[in-house]
């Protein structure tokens, strides 16, 4: 850089000396032909020697022009005495390649040397004018209200390049490494001859292509997920390929997820049509037309921006433009293309501007042939191509920074073209200029540039200012796309005529100098002679051609060329106002074969704008994620993957969603058979309020209805005499068949009154109405009369983990129905109570009232009550169907303050000699009050102050918190602690502790120190290992020694409690661990070995020191193990009244009998017989048989049998084996029959029975067996049993009377289950049920709507289920089997 300015300086100051001094000759009339300033800088610029005139001729050319000609010129100077002028011309070109390189430089700078094109075609035509900018303005205020109503706004403009979707760049995360989302829009458009494109073939082959597009490299990892696994795109595929499954009755489940088999597609349409959705079609789609030629579908893509982006182009790449390239792989389909991250759309503009740039370097490749052709100088050529490309270099800096455009636009492209062809035409006619031969004399190269230059200069100037003004008069224009276009084309087309007027020119002259130099003679060479070397002659045929036969031609035919212009002219003005229409729409910039070009179509043409809300729309109907339910008509369902309807007996109107059944068939859904006439009442549950001796007799209305499909007539009676039903004949129509098929049956009131005035009134009253006809009587009616409502029971239970209450907490007075106000007793602490209420029969609700004014609702609730005060709780019981309600009033009661426990020591350490640091637990109990302080002592054990408390060994202190445990323990519960410091090494302490609270002195700690307490000695302020001093104790056992520790011998080593005990066996290494000295047990010892012990101790202060070994053992004791049962093989009578018995035993060395027993069973039981066997080979095992005599043969008998085995030791043991299996014999009889009773319902269990039965002495059965049975249907229902009373039956409904059978069933090894005879069927009973709706008022303090009641917790007596209302039932509509 430092050398080209340096050289630029130079060759500045050497043309700043040439052209003043050219200056100032032509100031002195050198020549004489000065014709202004634009001569003046010629003559500079040539730097023309210093000249003589000779004869100065003043002549007119044959044009007519004057000119003034300097002739007979002649050399005055020698060829070294050139003047400085003579470099002005290579000056010149210096300074110009200077001043262009630089401002080529300074411009590409500022944009890194990559001037970025604007690939927005989109923005193109946009309008700029102030009333677009008010617009815009008005439609962006307008979106960012809707900004803030909606998460999502972006919208999908369809008139855009982008395939529908706005550039995602502008809302991807501005941060690297974030992650965005991007869509990946695919539009299908018909071949020539298909009507639509939903047509089967079409639809296969878009849904093989987005299979296909699934299946790219790379998919998986940036598609949008959902549980692991990528969501489909939005696509037509969905809709036509949907998966349809049966959800119900009248109900179809849709799953658009397109992975089953193509539906009917004029019912997906009408589908389409009936949601208004219209997001998968064109503008043309309508109700009435049904036809669209596009359709499209959306790929979201998931990542970092630049990781989607370089994917994008992958695909592109290797996919999309395979795709291009086999044009007949779908012959129903035309496939477009986009990308709201523009990465596929830029990449596809930048090839075709690629493409058009080739053809610029194509078109300056035939433009430099036909300069070299016309100049006839491949100099010339190179250097007059070389000012055009350098033109469009310098541009870019006025471009970019003196007018601040950011970007290049396509059509700045064509001033590749525009800008070359005017160039080449200024560079043809300055040459052709300078090339002119006057009066044919050669003249020299200086005075013709001067002439030349003179002409051109002044021509050319005129025809550039009117071209750049042209192209900068497009600046005015509203529409950036011009307005950059003509800013850029003003600034190349004045750049190219500088260029060649300072540049070019100047090179051309350079090269004529060369030339004239390269034809002189040199010095003491021949005479000077004529050549053509500086000069280039013209063509003979150009002059014939352009300088006398055209113009000869056009001066003749001037009138008829003038008449057949204007003529022409006209009728081209007539045309194009007539024919041609202006086009609509963004300009086609693409090929019509080109996916952009076909996306500008088809955008422009067949979609109109949507936004993301409508597209929202259709997602939440059609989302591929959710199912979606259709009402259709009854009576559908699926098999083999066809949708069934109206049960397979009638036809579907789809529109109406109604059942048009076949002969013989009736119902919505055209399921069944007609019915027989079956009564029923739409309030099968009658609920009468609470009555008083004043109104003992209630009159209610009920309506009664045929579910039947044939007229009945009935028979009304009452199982109580104090209910009464009016009228007791009832006659009733079949049903009717109502609109959408519904069967409607037809009403009857009935007046039913109770009368309790004869009967005493007690807390529940109930009594049945039965309808008897052609069918089975039927309980059609059940009426409960209540005298009073409330709770079962009510429970306080104590819930707080340190609740010194602790469970159950007792009310007094107990619990009864009759009384409303309960105490409870508290602790002075913070409680947390839970009260469970258990609500009678008819309750809807309770609900739960605290002081601060909270009210809760629910069968039992939580509270925390605060410390230090009383607490009341309101319980009220609501009835809302018989507007009653039941106040309770709980009132919790303080306990007086106690005294604390007492602490509890943990370890006693000694840190340093004389002192020591106790830690302590605080007391389990605190009194119900806050521990204020702890008093600890020392007191001496030994020496002199023995059992006396010394001054200053006493602390009152607070608790300062310290681990529990040792560290590493585990127990690291928070504790206290307190160190004593000058102490006597020489005695022992013991320590105590208490707590005092506001009640006083607590308990004294625990455990004591000193006395019987082993492990807690009084300690002596010395840090040291604890050990032991003597040898341990052995005493010899069964496989096993026991050890005894002396315990003179213990050293506690400054800490306390003593610690584990460790004693080890030697050798082998077994060892036993204890916190006593007594009782270590070593087990596993070998009776071949004699052994050694010895002990060690470990506490707080560490593991201590080996004891002494113990004296050699003799050997241990074998320990027998338990023997195996014996199996019975065979059990059989023999004569003489006894019992054979085989029994089969296992190996067992120690085995030292056999025993065998019968047990008597059943009436007249007699005394159990033994027998007793030593077993033969009992190291091999075998089979033992024995006689049990003196057998009642008219007795049953349970036998079994044992072994038993004992050691070998001077103190032998023995064990027994377990018994084996029983066998009865005889077999016993069946058992006696079973009679259910005390039937009754338990929520969440069904029917509870206790079946009774009477002993036969042969022992209690081994289950009990019951079934229910319907007696509306007379169906039974299946076996449920149980090892014992009660039985469960819960295939019961709760709105159906149920009979009740039970059996008896033994077991027995041999023989099996011996089943006993059913007992008789019970009476009829109806299980409980729960309240009907009512229009009564609730009172006050009840809720207008309760919500449902939660089951209370589990209590020890029966918990009754909140009442809630039961809808109207109707049987099934089934024919009833015979019983």
């Amino acid at each position: 850089l430092g050398v080209f300015v340096a050289g630029a300086m130079f060759a500045a100051v050497a043309s700043t000396l040439g052209l003043v001094r050219s200056w100032h000759r032509m100031r002195q009339g050198v020549c004489a032909d000065y014709r202004g300033g634009l001569h003046v800088w010629a003559w500079m610029i040539a730097g023309a020697p210093q000249l003589e005139v000779k004869e100065v001729t003043i002549g007119v050319h044959p044009g007519g022009c004057p000119c003034a000609v300097c002739s007979g010129i002649r050399r005055l100077e020698s060829r070294a005495a050139r003047p400085l002028g003579a470099c002005c011309p290579y000056s010149a070109i210096i300074l110009w390649l200077a001043l262009a390189v630089w401002l080529s430089f300074t411009g590409l700078r500022e944009v890194d040397f990559a001037p970025e094109v604007d690939l927005e075609v989109e923005g193109y035509i946009t309008d700029e004018s102030p009333t677009a900018s008010l617009q815009l303005a008005i439609e962006a205020a307008v979106d960012d209200q809707i900004d803030s109503e909606s998460s999502d706004s972006r919208r999908l403009v369809e008139a855009s390049g982008t395939g529908g979707v706005v550039d995602a760049s502008s809302s991807w995360p501005r941060r690297a490494g974030e992650i965005g989302e991007a869509w990946l829009v695919f539009f299908y458009g018909v071949r020539e001859g298909d009507p639509t494109i939903f047509t089967p073939e079409a639809l296969a082959e878009i849904r093989d292509f987005e299979e296909s597009v699934t299946f790219f490299p790379g998919y998986d990892d940036f598609c949008k997920k959902s549980n692991g696994d990528c969501v489909p795109p939005d696509s037509p595929v969905n809709l036509f390929y949907r998966a349809t499954t049966v959800a119900g009755d009248s109900l179809v489940r849709y799953q658009f997820d397109g992975t089953s088999v193509l539906q009917n597609i004029d019912a997906v349409l009408e589908m389409m049509v009936a949601n208004d959705i219209y997001w998968y079609v064109d503008k043309s789609f309508s109700a009435t037309n049904r036809t669209s030629q596009w359709t499209r579908t959306v790929f979201s893509i998931v990542g970092e921006r630049g990781e989607v982006e370089a994917w994008l182009l992958r695909f592109y790449k290797e996919f999309l433009s395979e795709l291009k390239a086999d044009s007949t792989k779908y012959r129903h389909i035309e496939i477009s293309w986009s990308d709201s991250m523009r990465a596929i759309s830029k990449r596809e503009i930048r090839d075709v501007m690629e493409h058009d740039v080739m053809l610029s370097l194509g078109s300056f490749g035939v433009i430099a042939v036909v300069v070299l052709v016309v100049l006839q100088s491949p100099a010339l050529m190179i250097g007059g191509i070389a000012c055009i490309l350098l033109s469009f270099v310098e541009s870019w800096y006025f471009y970019h920074v003196v007018f601040g455009w950011q970007r290049m636009t396509m059509l700045n492209l064509v001033a590749c073209f525009l800008g070359t062809g005017i160039a080449v035409d200024d560079l043809l006619v300055f040459e052709e200029l300078f090339n002119r031969e006057d009066s044919g004399e050669r003249t020299p190269a200086r005075i013709r540039f001067v002439h030349a230059y003179s002409e051109a200069a002044l021509a050319m100037l005129v025809t550039t200012v009117t071209t750049v003004a042209s192209f900068f008069s497009l600046s005015l224009s509203s529409l950036p796309l011009l307005r950059c276009f003509g800013c850029f084309m003003g600034i190349v087309v004045f750049l190219n005529y500088v260029n060649i007027m300072v540049l070019f020119s100047c090179f051309s002259l350079v090269v004529s100098l060369i030339g004239e130099r390269m034809c002189q003679v040199r010095p003491g060479g021949e005479a000077k002679r004529r050549c053509s070397c500086g000069r280039r002659s013209a063509s003979s045929c150009k002059r014939r051609l352009f300088g006398s036969w055209l113009p000869s031609f056009l001066w003749r035919a001037r009138w008829p060329l003038v008449i057949v212009n204007l003529a022409v002219g006209c009728v081209a003005c007539w045309l194009a106002i007539t024919d041609q229409v202006p086009a609509s729409g963004m300009p086609r910039l693409f090929p019509e074969d080109h996916n952009l070009f076909r996306l500008q179509t088809l955008l422009n043409g067949h979609f109109t704008e949507y936004e993301t809300n409508e597209r929202d729309a259709m997602k939440q109907i059609f989302d591929p994620l959710t199912p979606m339910y259709f009402t259709t008509c009854a009576g559908t369902r699926s098999e083999d993957n066809v949708t069934i309807f109206c049960s397979g007996n009638g036809k579907c109107d789809e529109e109406q969603k109604v059942c048009t059944c076949n002969p013989g068939y009736i119902g919505a859904g055209c399921e069944s058979l007609p019915m027989p006439a079956m009564l029923v009442a739409l309030e099968p549950f009658l609920r009468i309020a609470e009555l008083k001796a004043e109104a003992l007799v209630v009159e209610r209305t009920v309506d009664i209805s045929n579910v039947g499909d044939v007229d009945g007539t009935w028979s009304l009676a009452a199982s109580q005499p104090w209910v009464s039903v009016s009228p007791t004949e009832v006659s009733i129509p079949k049903r009717d068949v109502g609109p959408k098929g519904i069967l409607l049956p037809q009403k009857l009131s009935l007046t039913v009154r109770v009368n309790l005035s004869a009967h005493e009134v007690g807390p529940t009253h109930r009594a049945s109405i039965t309808a008897e006809g052609r069918e089975a009587p039927v309980i059609v009616l059940t009426a409960d009369v209540y005298s009073s409502i409330g709770l079962e029971s009510l429970d306080v239970i104590s819930t707080g983990s340190q609740s010194p209450l602790g469970g159950q907490v007792a009310l007094r007075p107990p619990f009864a129905p009759g009384l409303t106000t309960y105490n409870f007793d508290l602790s002075n602490r913070e409680e947390e109570v839970t009260i469970r209420a258990v609500p009678m029969r008819g309750v809807s609700s309770v609900f739960f009232g605290l002081p601060d004014g909270q009210r809760f609702e629910g069968l039992s609730r939580t509270v925390r009550l605060p410390a230090g005060e009383p607490y009341n709780i309101v319980v009220v019981a609501v009835a809302e169907a018989l507007s009653m309600t039941t106040r309770y009033e709980l009132i919790g009661l303080r306990s007086p303050v106690t005294q604390p426990g007492a602490p509890i020591l943990r370890r006693i350490i000694a840190p340093a000699a004389g002192m020591l640091t106790a830690v302590w637990s605080p007391p389990t109990s605190d009194g119900g009050s806050k521990i204020n302080s702890y008093v600890i002592s020392v007191t001496p054990a030994s020496g002199p102050t023995a059992r006396r408390r010394l001054a200053g060994a006493t602390a009152q202190i607070g608790c300062v918190v310290a681990e529990c445990g040792v560290r590493g323990t585990g127990d690291q519960g928070a504790c206290c602690q307190h160190t004593f410091s000058e102490l006597d090494s020489s005695q022992s302490y013991a320590v105590e502790v208490y707590g005092e609270n506001s009640a006083g002195m607590g308990q004294l700690s625990t455990p004591a120190m000193g006395g019987a307490n082993v492990n807690w000695p009084a300690v002596q302020p010395l840090a040291r290992r604890p050990n032991i001093s003597a040898s341990p104790a052995v005493e010899v056992h069964h496989g096993e020694v026991e050890l005894t520790i002396p315990l003179t011998s213990i050293s506690a080593g400054g800490a306390v409690p003593i610690g584990a005990f460790t004693c080890k066996a030697s050798p082998g290494g077994k060892s036993a661990t204890s916190n006593a000295a007594r009782g270590l047990v070593i087990s596993g010892l070998s009776p071949e070995q004699a052994y050694t012990f010895a002990c060690t101790v470990t506490n707080s202060r560490g593991e201590g020191e080996t004891s002494p070994l113990s004296p050699p053992t003799a050997a241990v004791f074998p320990v027998a193990p338990p023997p195996q049962a014996p199996a019975l093989l065979t059990v059989r009578w023999a004569e003489g009244d006894a019992v054979n018995v085989s029994a089969q035993f296992g190996p067992d060395p120690f085995m030292t009998e056999l025993t065998c027993s019968a047990t008597p069973y059943g009436p007249g039981a007699g005394p159990v017989i033994k027998a007793t066997a030593t077993p033969k080979s009992p190291r091999s095992g075998g089979v033992a048989e024995m006689s049990l005599a003196t057998a009642l043969p008219s007795t049953g008998y349970s036998v079994s049998c044992t072994t038993s085995n004992a050691d070998r030791s001077r103190q032998p043991q023995s064990l027994e084996s377990a018994t084996s299996a029983p066998e009865l014999l005889p077999p016993p009889p069946s058992p006696p029959s079973v009679t259910a009773s005390s039937n009754r319902w338990a929520a969440g269990e069904g029917l509870v029975v206790e079946p009774t039965w009477s002993d036969d002495g042969y022992g209690t059965p081994g289950r009990f067996e019951c079934r229910a049975r319907d007696v509306v249907q007379w169906t039974e229902g299946q076996l449920f049993a149980s090892p014992a009373s009660p039985v469960r039956i819960t295939d019961v409904s709760p709105d159906t009377s149920y009979e009740v059978a039970c059996r008896a069933v033994r077991s027995s090894a041999k023989a099996g289950d011996i089943f006993g005879a059913f007992g008789p069927w019970s009476a009829p009973y109806l299980p409980e049920t729960t309240l009907p709706p009512t229009t009564t008022a609730a009172p006050t303090s009840a809720p207008t709507t309760p919500a449902p009641t939660t089951p209370a917790p589990t209590t020890p007596a029966p918990t009754t289920p909140a009442p809630t209302t039961p809808a109207p039932t109707t049987p099934a509509p089934t024919t009833p089997a015979p019983t």
